[in-house]
């Protein structure tokens, strides 16, 4: 007896040492506290005791039909426990974990209610902040819960609603159901599984399949989840609804590799334009020395010409002088008479001979001025294209040049885009 007597004393102690102790009459008023409990509420023993129960409450809960059902409870001599919000002194919060137990007289009738607990505000409040996070994040983000062997276990409203499902079309479906037939029949999609059922953090973009038939892409990460045991038991899957965003790289890498494949167009039609005008420019050069040769040719001929003209003069004084001596010799046989008649004769063809040289040095003459005038004419016109030859090759010259920055500029446009169609397909989704 002794020895229980004892037993049962040491373990009131260590009870008082562990725990937070508080006893109330069947009203509700405080009878006695330990420390711990004091310490807990922040209270001096004298300001405690006496007071009421409803003292270390809210308002709102001392109002309440609950609070009225705990008393209620306790009165009857029901043991009552689980997790309670209370007041420290001054206001501030304070979560119990407690139990409510009537002490029972000999005949069974409650005497008084003593109040076991340990402070678990810390906990709870660990606990509310995780739970605002898991709130926020299920307000923003689709979240889907699936079993280490793909089954879905939860989702909500968010990824119902991207993806296209009612809940019960989904729940105890597989993973797979939400993947293209490529992708689930390949051997990415088994090692998908293995690295998760690993344990293995997975995040990325994901292209999926909606429960229409159309494509999602989402930016999601998968988390496997342990419990207290560290076995792992599922995987929860947090998305964002990223489809529009990877279209519109999509269409903007198609766009750059357009934009690249012209550019490099351009660039080559340029340096093609560039060898024509260069060529272009040869022949033109080669122009202008045939010209100015074919010029100088005309300059000698017209030379050549004035020294015909000399050789016509001296020609046309023979002519003159012959003329002239076949009068003489015609005079000096008329004064002969009759022995001058034969020298007569030879004088008058002399004369026509003179006159047909005459003539025919005048018709020379004529052919001569003539050609003079088209040499002239032709030079002339020769200096004209000349004129025109080197405008051409000093515009082709230009354009030359031109040509040639148009291909840097190119170059430059070609690796502008080349880098920006890298990029682009650098952040494009595999």
């Amino acid at each position: 007896m002794f020895s229980r007597s004892r037993h049962l004393k040491q373990t009131a102690e260590a009870m008082q040492h562990a725990m937070a102790i508080i006893e109330f009459d069947m009203n509700g008023i405080i009878l006695a506290a330990n420390d711990r409990m004091l310490e807990t509420l922040g209270y001096e023993r004298a300001e405690l005791i006496g007071q009421h129960h409803s003292s270390l409450c809210e308002d709102s809960y001392v109002n309440s039909a609950e609070y009225k059902q705990l008393w209620i409870e306790l009165r009857q001599g029901h043991f009552r426990e689980g997790r309670f919000r209370r007041v420290r002194k001054g206001g501030g919060p304070l979560w119990l974990r407690a139990s409510y137990i009537p002490v029972l007289n000999r005949r069974g009738r409650p005497t008084s209610i003593i109040k076991t607990a340990m402070d678990i505000t810390r906990r709870v409040a660990r606990e509310q902040d995780s739970r605002g996070q898991l709130d926020a994040i299920d307000r923003s983000m689709a979240s889907i819960t699936f079993d280490m062997d793909g089954k879905v276990l939860e989702a909500n409203d968010n990824f119902l609603g991207v993806m296209g499902y009612r809940r019960e079309m989904l729940i105890g479906k597989h993973h797979s159901c939400l993947c293209d037939d490529e992708f689930r029949r390949s051997p990415r999609y088994t090692d998908f599984w293995e690295r998760l059922r690993q344990g293995e953090f997975m995040s990325g973009q994901f292209r999926r399949i909606a429960g229409n038939g159309q494509e999602r892409w989402l930016e999601a990460t998968y988390n496997p989840i342990r419990d207290a045991d560290g076995h792992l038991v599922k995987v929860i899957k947090l998305a964002t609804d990223i489809t529009q965003r990877v279209q519109v790289n999509h269409a903007e890498a198609e766009s750059a590799q357009l934009a690249y494949r012209i550019s490099s167009n351009t660039q080559q039609t340029t340096i093609e334009g560039t060898g024509i005008i260069e060529r272009t420019v040869d022949e033109i050069h080669r122009a202008e020395e045939i010209v100015t040769h074919a010029s100088q040719m005309i300059d000698e001929l017209d030379r050549r010409s004035s020294g015909i003209n000399a050789i016509i003069s001296s020609i046309e004084a023979i002519a003159r002088q012959t003329n002239l001596l076949a009068i003489n010799a015609s005079i000096e046989a008329a004064r002969a008479g009759e022995n001058g008649r034969g020298f007569v004769v030879v004088s008058q063809e002399v004369r026509r001979l003179s006159g047909s040289t005459s003539d025919a040095t005048q018709q020379v003459v004529d052919t001569i001025k003539q050609l003079r005038e088209l040499a002239q004419q032709a030079n002339s016109r020769m200096r004209e294209c000349m004129t025109c030859v080197n405008e051409g090759a000093s515009m082709a010259n230009s354009a030359g040049d031109i040509m040639k920055r148009i291909h840097q500029e190119s170059s430059d446009v070609v690796t502008a885009v080349e880098r920006f169609s890298s990029q682009v397909s650098t952040d494009k989704v595999s």
